[in-house]
């Protein structure tokens, strides 16, 4: 019985050993993944906020707004584009306030079929910005030291 033994004990080992080695390297890929969409909306989100607050500032009546053309707007939305489908690895207030911004955002993209920009309601506008502005806030509230421990 001991040879017996010996190599089922074995082979319990190895198993475990294999399953535990498997799930940590995916666990250290899906928090790596986690960390670089985190950083990446981040910039994405900053760069969305700034353009919109300055054709708020450009806009000559405070009433409507010009953004710039369709193809331009929605390349600043590339990596959500790219990316919404794995929105869900971050937590779950993260990624509500996200798809709200992205969805206030990608509703003001001109839809003028020769792909010039168009006027916009600056409460629309301003809305956005508030959104994009209340997002960035609580994602620095986690901040980028809490978001690396979260992931460990």
């Amino acid at each position: 019985y001991i040879p017996l033994l010996s190599t089922l004990l074995g082979a319990v080992i190895s198993l475990t050993s294999s399953f535990a080695i498997t799930r940590y390297t995916f666990t250290l890929q899906r928090n790596h993944e986690r960390k670089n969409l985190f950083i990446a909306f981040s910039i994405e989100i900053k760069t969305l906020v700034k353009l919109l607050e300055q054709a708020r500032i450009d806009a000559v009546p405070e009433v409507t707004v010009v953004l710039p053309p369709q193809k331009e707007f929605e390349n600043l939305c590339a990596i959500y584009k790219a990316n919404c489908g794995k929105v869900g690895l971050l937590t779950a207030i993260a990624a509500s306030e996200i798809v709200a911004f992205y969805s206030c955002a990608l509703s003001l993209s001109p839809k003028d079929p020769a792909g010039n920009g168009g006027r916009y309601d600056a409460k629309n506008v301003t809305a956005c910005i508030a959104l994009g502005k209340r997002i960035q806030s609580t994602l620095e509230s986690m901040e980028l030291t809490d978001v690396w421990d979260h992931c460990k």
